[in-house]
């Protein structure tokens, strides 16, 4: 019998074989060419870099002119401008014989002539532009110092939920401000039963991921936008609607945290707790950097609509009553058209979900669909304030992938059916059902789970493979998908 897995630790493997970067010191025997630094010998006192210091050059000689004279600094033309800051302390390094690489490189196998030598280089005036300040999933923090970035502040000072679209506050400039304006749009027709929306115009803060009618919109096509599911309301006519822009965190109301939920650069905009003597809030914007990369162990979700076998991902935790997938810009709540495998033909009715979690009676499951990526998903339990916010149960970093690495394997009559590193008792099987024939038997254990016994053989396998069935008992036809054990007690391929 050959069943062939689908395990999940292939997947993990893969992140944690990923190699660091190292950074290697450089010996360059070319000439410097570099125009984008320029070393200073003095802070200055300009407010621009080409006034911010006197620029400092390499010395020459009078056997071997360069651009510059003997006293004078580098000019705005020469080649050899240092590496350095654009203001700062940062000089070239002077001996008494010319060590600086010229205007044209040099034969350093030469046994004369050979009067410059580059004894050490800079590559780069920094390891990179911007190290993430968090992580996905992280949660973000309020700033440590007031608005003025110097003076600290206290716990409390500002508020735990950022600034709200459309949230208006008094400010020392007199005026209220609003840091994350609305705006809105006239739509003239919409359907509670409908995506489809139409506007009498597209303002330009109408836009893929913004809010309309209570849904994120997905498509904009000249005067139709589409939403991720049906509009929460019914018009016909000419009515203002508000337009809500999208966010790239995720305030959680049932927390009372912020959460970094999607990678890149992100703003989030903080406003004080309590106005000051004078009726004053202060508000400050912080933008930063989140990485793909995450602290939490990342889950691994299989497409398992239509065509595509592999099994959903159950919640059986009883504390758990929903799960709050926060959907951002690689994951949207929904695609405007459904992903069709080859050989598929459209069904009726479409699926355009990507992460969807539904409960029916006391089963709780996630589908996936559409779409790869990695989503932040939050889990939730019974009501605590009224009946929209719930208790914080807490969270996960899920990757959602179309399909799993396959593993070939064989198992002898009679044998237990284990993943492809024949461990056992580490993970759970799944089999995916599709053959008429039992070519395996169930054996309930002790803990409540099955195991799997080989009972029929299959068919062999092409020699050499090429990946097709050898017969019509192929063996091929048994498969298994292997779940590991994550939070909650929940079960991810």
């Amino acid at each position: 019998m050959k069943p062939f897995f689908r395990p999940f630790l292939v997947t993990l493997m893969s992140l944690f074989c990923t190699p660091l970067v190292q950074a290697d010191t450089y010996s360059l025997t070319v000439a410097q060419k570099n125009s984008l630094y320029y070393p200073f010998n003095g802070a200055g006192t300009g407010s621009v870099a080409a006034t911010a210091g006197t620029a400092y050059g390499p010395p020459g000689s009078a056997s071997l002119p360069i651009s510059n004279t003997l006293t004078l600094p580098a000019t705005a033309n020469s080649n050899n401008r240092g590496m350095g800051q654009s203001s700062g302390s940062s000089r070239a390094y002077s001996s008494s014989a010319p060590y600086y690489p010229g205007n044209s490189t040099r034969d350093l196998s030469a046994s004369t002539g050979t009067t410059l030598l580059l004894r050490s280089g800079t590559f780069g005036g920094v390891f990179a532009s911007g190290l993430p300040r968090y992580l996905l999933g992280d949660e973000i923090t309020p700033p440590l110092t007031k608005a003025d970035l110097v003076t600290t502040a206290p716990s409390g000072y500002w508020r735990q939920m950022p600034v709200q679209a459309g949230e208006g506050f008094l400010t020392a400039l007199g005026v209220t401000t609003t840091a994350i304006p609305t705006s809105s749009v006239n739509v003239t027709s919409s359907s509670s039963s409908s995506r489809l929306v139409t506007v009498a115009s597209v303002p330009t803060t109408l836009v893929v991921g913004s809010s309309l009618l209570g849904q994120p919109v997905i498509d904009i096509t000249g005067m139709i936008v589409t939403l991720a599911d049906y509009a929460n309301s019914n018009i016909s006519g000419s009515v203002a609607c508000i337009i809500t822009p999208a966010f790239n965190y995720y305030y959680s109301p049932h927390a009372e945290k912020s959460f970094a939920s999607q990678a890149g650069q992100v703003s989030v905009s903080w406003v004080s707790l309590v106005a000051n003597a004078s009726g004053y809030y202060e508000i400050m914007t912080e933008t930063f950097a989140v990485s793909s990369t995450s602290s939490k162990t990342i889950r691994t979700i299989y497409w398992n609509q239509r065509s595509f076998d592999a099994p959903p991902v159950n919640i059986t935790d009883p504390t758990i009553m929903s799960v709050n997938p926060i959907f951002n810009t690689s994951v949207p709540k929904a695609v405007l058209n459904e992903v069709l495998a080859p050989g598929d033909s459209p069904t009726t009715p479409s699926i355009y979900s990507t992460l969807k979690f539904t409960k029916i009676g006391a089963t709780a499951q996630l589908s996936a669909y559409n779409v790869e990526g990695r989503i932040f998903v939050e889990y939730l339990g019974k009501a605590r304030i009224g009946a929209n916010v719930m208790t914080h149960i807490g969270s996960d970093v899920v990757e959602i992938v179309r399909q799993a690495d396959t593993t070939y394997t064989t198992t002898y009559l009679g044998n237990e059916i284990l993943p492809h590193d024949g461990t056992s008792g580490v993970m759970t099987a799944s089999p995916v059902s599709g053959s008429s024939l039992n070519y395996y038997s169930s054996v309930t254990k002790s803990d409540g789970l099955l195991s799997y016994y080989a009972e029929r053989t299959t068919s062999g396998s092409n020699d050499p493979e090429n990946g097709n069935p050898a017969s019509a008992t192929a063996y091929n036809e048994v498969k298994f998908y292997w779940l590991q054990k994550g939070d909650y007690g929940i079960q991810w391929p």
